[in-house]
């Protein structure tokens, strides 16, 4: 779910490119089979990290093109419909939201409750990159001995970075990821219709990434696909405020 929070945004993004007929269709394709994989991975922040970055890509194209208050009304309308037509029907998502949990949010407390425990043992830099499973154990005083029943790291991409390089190097991490968010902006801010997509498009994504790696942990250090658009970002910056000081 984590790497459709970076990717389909920026498809649903790119949708509203003058494209050919062929172009439009095979991106609707792949938007369509990624929402099918999103679905599939029954992840409740992805879904919900997703749908909010599709809703800011939609109003924000629909006022460009027909002014804020139209794109507000078909947005809340879209909404609206969706919203009965997911809670009236029986679907994976509508299940997945209102009736089966199968204990995963209940096991991210005790999972959180040791991370705590461990980054007040080691507050400033943490117990060292890739460290966090090999250590954690030791810190486990929940009653479910939670890390023996389930081995993976706290679901929280900030407390798993706290634990590993402490607050120094959680500090460093979130500066580079607002660098970043900077280096974009003349692109999501662009007249140009293709850097204002593709822009929105990686902003949307970050932004849901950021959102749901509240709820989820990902191995941030091995992420390519992370690593890759953050780098596409900045790159799609420069080239838009480059094209803006070479046509204002």
């Amino acid at each position: 779910a984590l790497f459709f929070d970076l990717l389909l945004p920026l498809t649903f993004s790119l949708l509203f490119l003058p494209w050919g007929f062929l172009a439009r269709v095979g991106l609707a394709v792949l938007f369509l089979l990624g929402l099918t994989g999103l679905i599939v991975t029954l992840s409740r922040g992805g879904m919900v990290a997703i749908g909010l970055a599709l809703i800011w890509i939609l109003y924000r194209q629909l006022r460009r093109r027909t002014g804020r208050v139209s794109a507000l009304a078909y947005v809340t309308l879209l909404m609206v419909l969706g919203g009965i037509a997911l809670l009236s029907t029986d679907n994976p998502v509508s299940r997945r939201f209102f009736r089966h949990d199968y204990g995963t949010a209940y096991g991210r407390l005790p999972h959180m409750q040791v991370a705590l425990e461990l980054i007040r043992n080691y507050p400033l830099l943490g117990v060292g990159l890739n460290n966090y499973l090999e250590v954690a154990p030791q810190y486990d005083y929940t009653p479910q001995r939670i890390i023996s029943q389930w081995q993976v790291p706290v679901h929280n991409l900030y407390l798993y970075i706290l634990g590993e390089i402490g607050l120094v190097g959680l500090l460093w991490v979130v500066l580079f990821w607002l660098a970043v968010l900077r280096a974009l902006a003349p692109a999501w801010r662009a007249a140009d219709p293709f850097y204002f997509s593709v822009g929105g498009g990686l902003l949307a994504g970050l932004l849901a990434y950021f959102l749901h790696a509240q709820f989820d942990y990902g191995f941030w250090q091995h992420f390519t696909t992370l690593w890759f658009t953050l780098g596409l970002a900045v790159a799609t910056g420069r080239l838009a405020r480059q094209e803006a000081v070479a046509s204002p």
